[in-house]
């Protein structure tokens, strides 16, 4: 991942119909976070959605947030 989502892995798995498993995590002080999980439904092209990216940031920010407090 680039940019703001720097901190964050993408994990994937290809399924015998040809589907991708996407899941997205990062680390946060002592703490892995599953930030989103999807299952590829596009045929063509390996980029994530916008709005896919949108919300994986928006939760990573929300944990950043709740680790900072503590």
């Amino acid at each position: 991942m680039k940019d703001n989502l720097r901190d964050v892995i993408e994990i994937t798995d290809r399924e015998a119909d040809g589907t991708y498993r996407l899941m997205y995590t990062t680390k946060v002080g002592d703490t892995i976070y599953v930030l989103d999980f999807l299952k590829k439904k596009s045929k063509s092209g390996t980029a994530t959605p916008q709005a896919d990216l949108d919300r994986i940031e928006a939760r990573l920010k929300k944990v950043k947030e709740r680790y900072a407090k503590s």
